[in-house]
């Protein structure tokens, strides 16, 4: 019985998750960011045979028992311009990061200083653009996105973590 609770309240957690990343990965796969359009694909709650099937094999796979009965993998694909990586949990897709070496937005900190807490995706990426690297992961009762962009000096970079939606943390620049 605590086993299919569990299930169900897992599928609804990935249920919520899935409507509320839609906005970034409509905005990402729109602007042009190359690696994550076609890893957008994936849904959080997709099974791994189904990822596999899209995508073929793995360049690696790393597995770990996070506890009991509760196993996590983690598998990476290696792209021209963008690196990949998917993490299942018991075989379901819980968290999704896309890096790209693609020359996307290289923003100025005048820039990255106009973002703020409590502003939407959409108002965020409206003023800095398609950001260099996102990381989506469904965590219970939220979804936790961190997006990073380059800097006009290419050492530098900006981040930002959205929860439900909204910008909840702001990184340094530098």
């Amino acid at each position: 019985m605590k086993k299919k609770r569990f299930v169900y309240i897992f599928a609804m957690v990935l249920l919520f998750a899935l409507s509320a990343c839609g906005a970034i990965r409509d905005r990402i796969t729109s602007g042009g960011f190359a690696g994550f359009s076609q890893f957008a694909a994936i849904e959080l709650g997709a099974y791994i045979d189904d990822v596999l099937d899209m995508f073929g094999e793995p360049d690696s796979t790393h597995t770990r028992q996070d506890s009991p009965g509760v196993e996590v993998i983690t598998k990476s694909w290696n792209r021209p311009l963008s690196w990949e990586a998917a993490i299942f949990t018991n075989g379901y897709a819980t968290g999704l990061m896309s890096i790209s070496d693609e020359d996307l937005s290289n923003i100025s900190e005048e820039e990255f200083n106009q973002i703020s807490i409590g502003m939407s995706e959409s108002e965020v990426f409206e003023i800095l653009g398609v950001p260099n690297s996102v990381q989506v992961s469904a965590e219970p009762a939220r979804l936790l996105v961190v997006v990073v962009w380059r800097g006009e000096n290419s050492d530098a970079r900006g981040s930002a973590m959205f929860t439900d939606g909204l910008v909840s943390e702001i990184g340094d620049f530098n």
